[in-house]
């Protein structure tokens, strides 16, 4: 667990009179299994290995929501709302270049929903349907913004999308990443044992397996807003749609506010992001 706090090796966390109390917006997991933790109400990322704080990264805002990692080691940081922009910083925090967010096909910052880096530019996910590039490989601004209709899965194979279907069930559809123009085709549908309130990841690793991730709950038929019960199922597919199991996480309980609480690491360990009192715990998961 990593203590909330203001100390370089712990994680802020913001509960204002008015508005939405804040964690840590976003994390991700790299090739070694370091853990890159967005602590954007201390305006840094957090570096962890091991369980243990390793260095802190300065970002240039305190209303940051995404990042990705970029193929040259250069990190793009998301400021959906009060800067409105997607900033190129380096490996040590120095800023290197801005680009807009709203504009062709985002006319509102809030709609954005991730961050994607891929070695032609930059991407921002779209309401969990499709993607827009903003920038080019060098982080600056393109011409003409290109789109996808969904996530790139990470081996290369296929763009992804997924979607709740009745109040149980979700299905995941593809297309060929060669072909984005082509028919989506399904390549599962899942059935969860309660009522899905929502989807909260939808990932892949190197080996082409897809993850997708619910809330699901069950309530008091005598009082609707008492949950009786509630977790976090991650379903595992293999690239031909295959479920190969599923990990159950418990439930997130706390208001504080994240955009990406689900992650998938390169190899397939799955990591959950949760807020307890105390601090921020992340729960590690392989199949």
């Amino acid at each position: 667990m990593v203590p909330w706090g203001f100390t370089k090796d712990s994680l802020g966390r913001l509960r204002p009179e008015e508005g939405n109390p804040e964690g840590p917006m976003s994390f991700s997991v790299d090739d070694e299994g370091r853990l890159l933790v967005l602590d954007q109400v201390n305006a840094r990322l957090q570096v962890f290995e091991d369980g243990t704080w390793v260095r802190s990264i300065p970002v240039p805002a305190e209303t940051l929501h995404d990042f990705a990692m970029a193929p040259d080691g250069r990190i793009a940081v998301l400021d959906r709302f009060s800067g409105d922009e997607v900033v190129f910083i380096s490996d040590r925090g120095k800023v290197e270049s801005r680009v807009r967010l709203t504009g062709l096909e985002i006319p509102e910052g809030g709609l954005a929903t991730g961050l994607f880096s891929r070695p032609d530019g930059t991407w921002v996910e779209v309401e969990h349907e499709r993607l827009v590039q903003v920038a080019d490989e060098r982080g600056q601004p393109v011409a003409s913004r290109r789109t996808l209709p969904g996530r790139p899965s990470r081996d290369g194979r296929w763009l992804l999308q997924a979607l709740r279907e009745g109040p149980d069930a979700a299905v995941v559809l593809v297309r060929p990443a060669s072909d984005p123009e082509a028919v989506p085709v399904l390549l599962a549908r899942v059935e969860f044992l309660l009522p899905v309130l929502q989807l909260t990841a939808l990932e892949s690793d190197r080996a082409g397996r897809v993850y997708l991730a619910a809330i699901i709950a069950r309530f008091d038929e005598s009082d609707p807003t008492r949950v009786i019960e509630e977790y976090e199922p991650v379903v595992v597919l293999s690239p031909e749609g295959r479920e190969l199991g599923r990990v159950v996480f418990p439930p997130r309980t706390l208001p504080e506010e994240s955009l990406v609480p689900i992650r998938v690491s390169p190899a397939g360990a799955i990591y959950q992001m949760a807020f307890t009192e105390e601090g921020v715990v992340f729960r590690r998961a392989v199949l």
